[in-house]
């Protein structure tokens, strides 16, 4: 017989290398030879978990850890976690491994947290059991169901092998990259493509990835894909019956996803098209046109036909006052690069500076591709004149709240536009590329990295290897890491981390940093690059998934700049 204290309530029960523990209501036994001895006395006691000579006991407010022979106290109490009120732990090759009602944690050895949450991991956050295997994959049992969270070895080829795939399966629509949309959340089988506000500028991602690929490998397919994607494009421009002006997409009669309003009559009875079309597919276009020219086009008609297609579009815009017009024969909302658009807002609104920087990108892109002179004389005339140069050149450090300008309804200088950090970007690669003359690359180039300077927080791989490509300047280790760390599951679930315990929240601040350091890929909301990487909290419960073309077009051009294997 055990003498056991009568007023003890017995919780649980354990046993570590033949030695018997017990937990009591706020008491730690170890059970030695006949006796049933106090090891470690405390309130809050929820769990126990158990890794060579040391126990780590899981609270309402934490963990720490004790000796498991002497009970004397040898990790602190660790309450910076993702969730202190922990209902079970496991200790996995090292790691730490907790559950609690809102998802599961791991303390990696080499310090930090990881976090898995949402359906991208679990199938019902409440999490009441751990356990794991011997190549420590983590099973997580919750009131509905057991959810293995499986760590696979690939090499980012590999990686990128997948997601090459994956787009080939279910996310091209008529050329163009799509992402697509699920009536159930997360089913897969019922996938429908549907049409953006931006497919052009979308698709620049992957025609980019593959004229990069095609590049690196001379692979004939990359090629293909490459050139499928801009004939694609073409048709932006052919399926309307405006001169240059490329639609923001198409699609069959009476197929309509996205601003219905925006749609018009196309000259082919069985089409229609999409107007009202930004400077973000503008962006999209002369990227697409830049590397196909660089990379792809590589006889004399395949190179006419890239210069044809932005010589289109650029004569549009021309014509039309430095403006996309639309079919009802106004400016668009956003397709404005006329010097009275421009110049009126101040150094401190983003716009004045992006719009500056991609026009004189196209036209300069322009002049290199068809010989015109007007494209080289409009851009110096927009730059010496209109002081689009100076524009390019104004420090980001400037850009500040500025109220008092709304354009069109739509209130502008109200903060950081991290929709106008990718637009700025894709662009940089062009400017560069295609300037006039190396003082102009020079000073460029000084533009690149004054914006680079203020992206190093968000750690993306693009922002790197495009200011890498130009000016030179990169953070590789950022660069890897989110190669490495880009999730395989692209699913949009729903996801919140703005709960978290273990992150340094910062004050309100311009660009929306939410954290002193960026949170993984995988435990963020699914994005694209133009969204803010510090974003908490998002998702939609399942209902789209994005194709890849995210992470391929940064894996592509590491592989040409040498950066990676």
């Amino acid at each position: 017989a055990i003498d056991f204290p009568q007023d003890e309530q017995i919780r649980n029960l354990y046993n570590h290398e033949g030695v018997f523990y017990v937990l009591g209501k706020q008491t730690i036994y170890r059970f030695t030879g006949s006796q049933l001895l106090p090891l470690y006395e405390s309130g809050g006691i929820k769990t126990l978990a158990f890794y060579k000579n040391e126990i780590f006991v899981g609270t309402e407010n934490g963990y720490y850890g004790i000796h498991n022979a002497s009970g004397n106290l040898t990790v602190a109490l660790q309450n910076k976690v993702p969730v202190p009120n922990i209902n079970c732990l496991f200790v996995a090759d090292g790691d730490i491994w907790a559950g609690s009602d809102e998802g599961a944690f791991r303390k990696e050895a080499r310090g930090g947290y990881r976090y898995y949450a949402s359906k991208r991991w679990l199938d019902n956050n409440q999490v009441t059991a751990l356990a794991a295997d011997s190549k420590a994959n983590m099973y997580c049992l919750t009131p509905s169901g057991l959810n293995k969270i499986e760590f696979q070895i690939q090499t980012l080829a590999q990686k990128t092998t997948y997601y090459q795939d994956k787009i080939r399966q279910r996310h091209i629509r008529y050329g163009l990259i799509s992402e697509v949309f699920f009536d159930k959340s997360g089913d897969i089988s019922a996938a429908e493509m549907k049409d953006t506000d931006n497919d052009g500028l979308w698709s620049s991602f992957y025609l980019g990835s593959q004229a990069f690929r095609y590049a690196v490998t001379k692979e004939k397919i990359a090629k293909r894909y490459a050139w499928e994607t801009f004939e694609a494009f073409e048709r932006l421009i052919t399926i309307n019956p405006l001169k240059g002006f490329p639609s923001r997409t198409f699609e069959r009669i009476e197929y309509r996803n996205s601003d219905p309003e925006a749609w018009r009559k196309s000259q082919d009875p069985e089409w229609e098209w999409k107007g009202t079309t930004s400077s973000d597919e503008f962006v999209g276009h002369i990227f697409a046109a830049a590397v196909m020219s660089q990379f792809v086009a590589e006889t004399p008609v395949e190179k006419k036909r890239v210069a044809d297609f932005i010589d289109q579009i650029l004569t549009h815009i021309i014509d039309n006052n430095y403006y996309f017009v639309d079919a009802d024969g106004k400016p668009t909302r956003w397709g404005r690069w006329n010097p009275e658009y421009i110049n009126w807002y101040p150094e401190s609104v983003g716009d004045r500076k992006l719009g500056s920087t991609t026009i004189i990108a196209g036209l300069q892109l322009g002049y290199a591709l068809t010989g015109k002179a007007i494209y080289q004389s409009e851009a110096f005339r927009l730059m010496n004149q209109h002081h689009y140069l100076k524009n390019i050149l104004i420090d980001c450090n400037k850009i500040q709240v500025t109220p008092g300008y709304t354009h069109l309804g739509a209130t502008m200088g109200d903060g950081w536009n991290h929709s106008d950090d990718e637009m700025a970007f894709l662009t940089y690669w062009v400017l560069y590329h295609f300037a006039f003359n190396d003082t102009l690359k020079n000073q460029f180039a000084g533009a690149i990295k004054n914006h680079w300077a203020i992206e190093l927080p968000e750690r993306d791989a693009l922002w790197n290897l495009i200011a890498k490509g130009t000016a030179g300047v990169y953070d590789k280790e950022s660069t890897l890491w989110y190669l490495h760390e880009f999730p395989m599951d692209l699913v949009s679930w729903t996801v919140k981390n703005s709960n978290r315990k273990d992150l340094l929240f910062l004050p309100e601040n311009l660009r929306g940093q939410t954290t002193k350091i960026q949170i993984p890929l995988g435990e963020q909301p699914m994005h694209r690059h133009n969204t803010n990487p510090f974003d908490l909290d998002g998702g939609d419960d399942g209902h789209s998934e994005l194709a890849g073309d995210e992470y391929l077009l940064p894996y592509w051009m590491a592989r040409y700049l040498k950066v990676i294997k």
